[in-house]
């Protein structure tokens, strides 16, 4: 089997961030651990990271605990990330480590307009849902 996945077939992100690239893309069916997996194992080393998305509607629904991006991962691994809304963005805190950051999330469609945020202390940027989908209007520029 490939060392891009595990003996179970999910993506081998261990090997995956091992990598000396400074940008990876990975590409691949739903389903297969992409996302999961990932913030698994950002969270599980803890590394801080910026949550990426195209488009503001994308970032609001995960705004909400309905579409919290960490929901199964708090029930998997028995933590409490949280979104807490802030202007134009979201942050997403441990609820169970004195409400320190994992990540905050940000649309790629108004990062643009954000002005004096200094994202230095945080570790990784994962822009998720990065391919449009069919009728998703491209941003320009």
């Amino acid at each position: 089997m490939s060392r891009i996945f595990n003996s179970a077939g999910w993506v081998n992100w261990d090997y995956i961030m091992q990598q000396p690239e400074s940008i990876i893309s990975v590409v691949g069916a739903r389903g297969t651990g992409k996302t999961y997996g990932l913030f698994k194992w950002l969270i599980e080393n803890r590394k801080k990271f910026i949550y990426l998305r195209r488009l503001k509607s994308q970032l609001e629904e995960c705004r909400k605990d309905a579409g919290n991006p960490f929901k199964k991962l708090n029930v998997d691994l028995g933590i409490n990330i949280r979104p807490f809304p802030l202007a134009g963005s979201v942050a997403f805190n441990y609820e169970d480590r004195n409400g320190d950051i994992a990540a905050v999330g940000v649309a790629l469609s108004v990062v643009a307009n954000i002005r004096g945020v200094d994202y230095s202390d945080f570790d990784y940027i994962v822009f998720d849902e990065f391919i449009l989908s069919d009728g998703e209007r491209p941003i320009k520029n």
